[in-house]
């Protein structure tokens, strides 16, 4: 028997185009998730690509739309999917965050296997990583030990519906 978790309700601020396709596939998340346009918690969308595709930050989790377009154009996903993936990737490392105050975002940084999104969502950002979209299991424990396991159901079922509809 699985424990029901009180909705986690997610605020998409950004352009409306952007936002708008974030929110039209918000139904991929389980019913755990809530995402709309006024909440506390938020995801930013911006076409900033300085941080890389996604960083989790104090207040917020902060989204490349300009990196998700860029890498939704070599990998034929669609942008919007990009943008949900990453935004779900920053939110376990925010909860992650949240539930640990000595953790930085830098401590989540590693390299190898190259495969695994987290490997990738920094400055590197490999659009080959989004292919085959995955997390490796190092980094499923590390934040299922944080207290992300929600986020991680939630990312776990978005990659899954990622590698079939999403593509272009």
């Amino acid at each position: 028997m699985t424990t029901r978790l009180a909705p986690c309700t997610i605020a998409v601020h950004g352009p409306a185009r952007a936002k708008e396709g974030l929110l039209r596939l918000a139904p991929l998340l389980h019913d755990g998730f809530l995402l709309c346009a006024d909440a506390p918690g938020a995801v930013r969308l911006t076409p900033d690509e300085a941080f890389g595709l996604v960083r989790p930050e104090a207040g917020a989790i902060r989204v490349s739309t300009g990196r998700g377009a860029a890498i939704a154009a070599k990998t034929g996903l669609r942008a919007d999917g990009v943008h949900l993936l990453a935004a779900l990737l920053g939110l376990v490392q925010w909860r992650a965050l949240q539930s640990n105050p000595l953790l930085v975002a830098e401590d989540f940084l590693h390299a190898v296997p190259p495969e695994c999104l987290y490997a990738q969502i920094g400055l590197s950002c490999s659009p080959s990583a989004f292919m085959r979209p995955g997390i490796c299991p190092a980094c499923a424990d590390f934040y299922a030990c944080l207290g992300a396991e929600q986020e991680l159901v939630a990312l776990q079922r978005l990659l899954a519906a990622l590698r079939q509809p999403l593509r272009n």
